[in-house]
């Protein structure tokens, strides 16, 4: 049986130069690996809202969370740039090294069924405000969409936008996605690509390899979108996924790399 792997790339590798990544793809689709990437795109959102004179608002929870305020107006350029742009990037490049990659996001075929997160506390004018939020997280993934596109040899390059239980469209956490991915496929492996070589101590040195047993001092130090990561990776290898790798994306061969756990950090139960 073909190794299923799940690659989240993170937002700010989808703006750079997606040539170690596509490559590291070319040898795995050679090798008949059934593989999945997931991806967001932070960054760019950012910087076309603010164009578009809509500047962004980060919440930050007193347990490190941070996350971005999504409002109507918000969700709307989040589709436009996660679903559109970014997607269709990635699909694009890899077309161009023979890669069999078709762009989806979590609403087409009902991929993603979420649960929207109707409300959301933000400071506004130094007030603190209850305000409509377009985000959630996912209760359910169709798998049979994704065993269509393996059973005809195409790579599923994923949106992290969802639809909600109510048909309304939903922005979602990348991370947290590609890991209801992961455990609905039974993947073998969820890789993490961000841009750092894997979770740092507080003395920035990077942790080789975290469990359950580990974890509550390592998450004590981290924070962020890292500490998000820490928490997913730790729901994956609870749930069935064998081995879950936060790694760089901006090194050479940075999926192989990952997968023969080198400089990265390795999560498992």
């Amino acid at each position: 049986m073909s190794e299923k792997i799940v690659i989240k790339v993170g937002g700010d590798l989808v703006k750079e130069n997606l040539d170690f990544l596509i490559s590291d793809l070319v040898k795995l689709n050679a090798e008949n690996k059934k593989i999945i990437l997931c991806h967001a795109g932070a960054d760019v959102i950012t910087t076309v809202a603010e164009k578009m004179g809509k500047p962004q608002i980060f919440t930050h929870s007193t347990k490190g969370y941070k996350a971005r305020y999504v409002d109507e107006e918000t969700r709307d350029i989040y589709i436009m740039v996660v679903a559109g742009l970014n997607n269709k990037r990635l699909v694009k490049e890899m077309l161009a090294k023979d890669l069999p990659a078709v762009g989806i996001s979590g609403v087409d075929g009902g991929l993603i069924l979420a649960e929207r997160f109707k409300k959301a506390m933000v400071i506004l004018n130094g007030k603190r405000k209850l305000k409509d939020n377009y985000t959630g997280k996912p209760t359910k993934v169709n798998t049979k969409l994704i065993e269509t596109l393996w059973e005809k040899n195409y790579i599923p390059v994923i949106a992290s936008v969802a639809i909600s239980e109510d048909n309304e469209i939903i922005g979602g956490d990348s991370d947290r996605m590609s890991d209801a991915i992961a455990v609905a496929t039974k993947a073998d492996k969820l890789i993490l690509l961000t841009d750092v070589d894997g979770v740092l101590d507080k003395n920035k040195n990077l942790i080789n390899h975290i469990n359950r047993q580990n974890s509550e001092l390592i998450l004590e130090n981290v924070s962020g979108g890292m500490k998000t990561k820490v928490i997913v990776a730790l729901k994956s290898a609870s749930e069935g996924i064998k081995q879950v790798i936060i790694a760089s994306g901006l090194r050479e061969n940075p999926i192989i790399k990952a997968l023969n756990n080198e400089n990265c950090t390795i999560i498992t139960d």
